[in-house]
């Protein structure tokens, strides 16, 4: 039995980075996932594969992680995230959307639409305590996407705020 949970979250963030420079901030994982908190093991490998673990605190099973596996693709006004199959037998949270490049007032807009879903393979439950786990495994999934989708966004501007004093020093 698989509990599936999904979230999207979409947002604009106006930066003074030029078009290229947005092009190279969207592009580049480290650079655009280096504020995110709720990350941990962020690796980006040379053909663009994105892979990070999502510490999960469940009461009842103690401190976890939950993998994603993802690809970054370019297109021609910004990226791609492509979520790729996992062998995990217990938990993964696949990861897929795009950021684009729109212009702005006083240097570039960044559009953001990411979808994030989480998926927890668990026992089929037989009785009313099962049912019980499985209600406290669901609320606990509800919660950390809850969080991914309400943190991304803000990471993503401290980020690209960072990236704006590189260029202006």
């Amino acid at each position: 039995m698989s509990i599936r949970l999904t979230r999207e979250v979409r947002f604009d963030i106006p930066t003074q980075l030029d078009a290229q420079e947005s092009l190279e901030f969207l592009r580049n994982p480290s650079l655009a996932l280096k504020e995110v908190g709720f990350l941990s093991d962020v690796l980006v490998h040379p053909d663009k594969r994105v892979t990070a673990e999502l510490p999960v605190n469940a009461a009842f099973f103690g401190k976890r992680t939950v993998r994603f596996d993802s690809q970054v693709e370019n297109l021609p006004n910004g990226a791609r995230l492509v979520s790729l199959p996992s062998m995990d037998e217990t938990a993964v949270v696949k990861v897929a959307g795009q950021a684009t490049v729109g212009d702005g007032a006083e240097g570039s807009i960044l559009r953001y639409d990411f979808q994030f879903e989480l998926i927890v393979h668990v026992p089929e439950p037989e009785r009313w305590g099962g049912r019980a786990l499985l209600k406290m495994v669901e609320f606990t999934a509800d919660r950390m996407l809850e969080k991914i989708t309400a943190e991304f966004p803000e990471a993503v501007r401290v980020a690209a705020q960072r990236q704006e004093a590189v260029h202006a020093a």
